[in-house]
């Protein structure tokens, strides 16, 4: 387990901090900054990290059926896939991003004169996915 200190240490250490500089230093609130940092540490209870922990449930996504990951819930479902598709209709963008690297490859291509806001809209998504389908996985 980690202590405040630690945690602080691993957030903020120098190979750890600049792939997460856009996080720590977007206008978001701070439980959605913590929530994309765990993304990024595949460390969010999908069902496939509840797997590894001993869980006996259901380890289908709720949206498809398929399998669930962090890669899957945020950009391989049919039903994200759908989301990802509209927003790039609203962009000019002729493609979806497939994956977290692959979206920032996308960002500079359609939006790059909207840095400050790429964090942000990352988030929303990924914030917005992860609430409907725990809120899905209550009913």
């Amino acid at each position: 387990m980690f202590s405040v200190k630690s945690l602080y240490e691993h957030m903020f250490h120098t190979e750890i901090y600049k792939p997460n500089k856009r996080l720590w230093k977007a206008k978001i609130p701070l439980k959605i900054k913590l929530f994309m940092w765990l993304v990024s540490e595949n460390a969010i209870l999908t069902k496939n990290n509840l797997v590894k922990i001993k869980w006996k449930g259901d380890v289908k996504c709720r949206f498809c059926a398929e399998n669930e990951s962090i890669i899957h819930l945020f950009f391989e479902c049919s039903m994200v896939k759908y989301i990802w598709s509209l927003i790039a209709l609203v962009v000019g963008a002729n493609c979806r991003p497939t994956s977290f690297g692959s979206f920032w490859v996308w960002l500079k291509r359609f939006l790059p004169h909207a840095k400050k806001y790429h964090m942000v809209g990352l988030a929303g998504v990924c914030w917005a996915i992860w609430k409907s389908r725990s809120n899905s996985c209550l009913k």
